[in-house]
């Protein structure tokens, strides 16, 4: 289950960093392509946007890059999804929620250092 849940986390890294890519959003030395993309949706002028507007600016900026460029299928496909893109532009999708439980969190109790003593 852990590790399930870790391939979910991974597949949402690996789909906003593809979209990041695709929209040519630069990343630079520690900045991650995915933190690009949430950096993107989060605008510009200090406000919080809402899931919805997110979206909205993801769809208008997806569309008006293909439009510039060809559009790669795999990406086509994801905006051609409701439920793929609502959850590339999440501010919060569920799959971050499942990693409070964790191991590193693991029943809301932090486990202790020492690995030894799990055993």
């Amino acid at each position: 289950m852990f590790l399930s849940r870790l391939r979910r986390r991974a597949l949402l890294d690996r789909g906003r960093a593809e979209l990041a890519e695709f929209l040519q959003l630069s990343s630079h030395g520690d900045v991650s392509a995915s933190t690009k993309w949430r950096t993107f949706l989060a605008g510009e002028d200090g406000r919080i946007r809402t899931d919805g507007e997110r979206l909205r600016v993801a769809q208008e900026a997806l569309t008006t890059q293909g439009t510039l460029t060809p559009t790669p299928d795999h990406i086509r496909t994801v905006l051609d999804n409701p439920d793929a893109m609502r959850l590339l532009t999440e501010r919060d999708p569920a799959i971050h929620r499942w990693q409070y439980h964790c191991p590193s969190t693991y029943g809301g109790v932090t486990p202790p250092r020492n690995r030894d003593s799990y055993w």
